[in-house]
């Protein structure tokens, strides 16, 4: 069995007259490292959520087809039991981050707290994290004073720390410049080289 498995997969969301994806069909193994390009607007993004859940548990719309990953169905697998198996990066982070921490670790440390994890291993994931991003230095900076850049590298240690098999990434290096956008794509290969799906 494919680790993800999409079977004409349809989607419109309740503002649009027709369909952004239509009977989309896909498979990826397990340690794949997939990239997938199109225009803007070309529903991208829309398959992202799908892959997380957030289509259509949150975005509501007409789905049809099926859309699993690890097994599950990501249309009516619980979100928190999906967050197990996948974790999204966001193309805009402004948009994942909580808005509720004072700072870049505490930020990327939330997610762990709501899972209920013990406090030293969300310690030692959220400096993993902010090391393997470069962000150890900002560590105790408020995510409210960061660049676009540098937000987006949070939403990534954020997704990182979560340490789940699969991993979504919407646009990662948007807001990077060059050389911050390269150091992604080796973060990247480090984790393909582990075994993670991307």
């Amino acid at each position: 069995m494919s680790f993800i498995e999409i079977k004409n997969f349809t989607y419109s969301y309740a503002s649009s007259a027709s369909p952004v994806l239509r009977n989309l069909n896909l498979e990826i193994g397990a340690g794949e490292f997939v990239a997938l390009i199109g225009a803007n607007n070309s529903g991208k993004s829309t398959l992202c959520n799908a892959l997380c859940g957030a289509v259509p548990q949150l975005y509501h719309g007409k789905f049809e087809g099926n859309v699993r990953v690890c097994g599950k169905e990501t249309s009516d697998t619980p979100l928190p039991e999906l967050s197990e198996s996948v974790a999204l990066v966001m193309q805009h982070p402004e948009r994942q981050l909580s808005g509720i921490r004072f700072t870049v670790a505490e930020e990327v440390g939330f997610s762990l707290e709501n899972r209920g994890l013990d406090r030293d291993e969300i310690l030692e994931r959220v400096d993993e994290a902010l090391a393997l991003t470069g962000l150890s230095n900002l560590a105790e900076r408020s995510p409210h004073h960061l660049s676009g850049g540098q937000l987006q590298k949070v939403a990534l240690a954020s997704a990182l720390a979560c340490d789940t098999p699969f991993l979504v990434l919407d646009e990662p290096t948007t807001f990077l410049d060059p050389l911050a956008a390269q150091q992604v794509f080796e973060i990247l290969n480090g984790l393909r080289s582990k075994g993670k799906t991307i």
